[in-house]
């Protein structure tokens, strides 16, 4: 399994590197204009600048799930050594738990960091407006995270291109909120408490239900 780990981590390590440069952009950035600030002698805000920043790399991190589920699988394909791993007397079932040991550990990896940044500058500052509910990110964060990473995993364990299957992550996020929002409001004339109990639980199955048929399917397919 380590062995597995390893190559997995190598054959993904180009896309990982770019994700996470991309997320720490606002860090970045906002390093920068704190920089700026102190040099012109203003007050540069450290908490509200690193709170920001984390909440910014907090929602490109749920963004980024989905690239990470969709190039684990359908980059092995891309570059051709799938094929050559079909050859490999190694059991899918210990191929494919080295994909999502890699995929998911990346991804909470990611939202974890953010988050506990985020969480620990909101109770060191005591700011009530740096007050970013965990109860919110709970509730909402994670179903919409499944959702993307699920139907990318999905689309990833039978898809040739990983950025088809990444961008079904986005795509499926983006259709369930617009519907789901268009449905209610048509219906009520407003948005009501039970749009977000049905966005949650839509979600869940979906990315849930993608994950495990992409597990499926990709036990049982004959690479070429």
């Amino acid at each position: 399994m380590k062995d597995l780990l390893w190559k997995d981590f190598r054959e993904n390590r180009t896309v990982l590197m770019a994700i996470a440069v991309f997320v720490l952009m606002p860090y970045i950035s906002s390093a920068i204009v704190a920089i700026a600030d102190v040099s012109a002698g203003r007050d540069p805000h450290w908490a509200r600048t690193l709170w920001g920043s984390s909440a910014v790399a907090l929602c490109l991190s749920a963004g980024v799930t989905s690239f990470i589920a969709g190039n684990v699988i359908a980059g092995e394909r891309a570059n051709r050594s799938a094929e050559f791993a079909a050859y490999l007397p190694i059991p899918r079932r210990t191929t494919v738990a080295s994909k999502a040991i890699l995929a998911i550990g990346s991804c909470l990896c990611m939202l974890l960091v953010n988050l506990v940044i985020n969480q620990l500058v909101s109770r060191v500052a005591r700011d009530r407006l740096l007050d970013l509910p965990i109860e919110a990110v709970v509730v909402f964060g994670l179903p919409t995270v499944i959702l993307m990473f699920g139907v990318a995993w999905l689309f990833s364990s039978f898809s040739r291109s990983p950025v088809i299957a990444a961008a079904s992550g986005l795509v499926a996020f983006l259709v369930l909120i617009g519907t789901s929002t268009f449905s209610m409001s048509h219906a009520t004339g407003r948005i009501s408490d039970s749009w977000l109990y049905w966005y949650c639980s839509t979600s869940l199955i979906a990315g849930i239900g993608g994950f495990v048929v992409g597990v499926i399917y990709y036990l049982r397919r004959v690479e070429p």
